[in-house]
C-alpha cells in the first residue's frame, strides 16, 4: 500500500526524474538522468539481484535526493545513493 501512494505522490508532485527497474535493468521514465547514472544503476540492480522497483530524484530545499519503492534493500538504497553523488554533479 505505501508503495501504491508513493507513486501515485510522485504523479501528483512530478520528480526531477523518474526510473524504473524491470527484470534487473534501468530506463527512464521521465525527467532527466545522465545516461552514465543509468547504466551505473543497472549494474546495482543487476548485482544486487532487483527485479523491479523504482527510483526516484526528489527535489527537497533545492537538493535533488532519492527516493525508492519499499522492495528495494537498504543497502541497495546506500549503492544508489554513492553513485548518485558522483553523478549529480556530472
Amino acid at each position: 500500500m505505501a508503495d501504491f501512494l508513493k507513486i501515485l505522490l510522485r504523479k501528483l508532485i512530478p520528480p526531477v526524474f523518474s526510473l524504473e527497474i524491470s527484470d534487473g535493468k534501468v530506463e527512464k521514465r521521465q525527467g532527466n538522468a545522465t545516461s552514465a547514472f543509468i547504466q551505473d544503476c543497472s549494474e546495482i540492480a543487476g548485482d544486487r539481484n532487483i527485479l523491479s522497483g523504482w527510483i526516484w530524484g526528489v527535489r527537497d530545499n533545492g537538493i535533488i535526493k532519492l527516493d525508492f519503492t519499499g522492495n528495494i534493500p537498504e543497502n541497495a538504497k546506500q549503492k544508489f545513493r554513492n553513485v548518485w553523488g558522483i553523478h549529480k554533479f556530472s
